[in-house]
């Protein structure tokens, strides 16, 4: 059961981690506004604007699938009598 629940918590990470750096370049600015005020450099040198709460997630989440994968395959070599195996 506990491997089930960090593997759902690993792809809602990766999906919400994968979301917000895509839509930062489609979606911001590049000159800041007062929404828009923290700025993020991606790769080319491109800095964009940001909102606060999305600049705080987007720094945030980033290292959460890699620890949530980890805790995943210690996880699996705990229960690893209890895994079943295909033919």
């Amino acid at each position: 059961m506990s491997v089930k629940v960090v593997m759902l918590l690993f792809f809602a990470a990766l999906g919400v981690n994968l979301a917000a750096w895509w839509s930062i370049p489609e979606w911001s600015p590049t000159v800041p506004d007062a929404v828009h005020s923290l700025p993020i450099q991606f790769k080319g040198g491109t800095i964009y604007f940001v909102q606060p709460w999305l600049a705080k997630m987007a720094r945030d989440t980033n290292g959460l699938p890699a620890g949530l994968g980890a805790v995943c395959v210690v996880l699996l070599g705990v229960h690893r009598d209890e895994l079943e195996r295909l033919r």
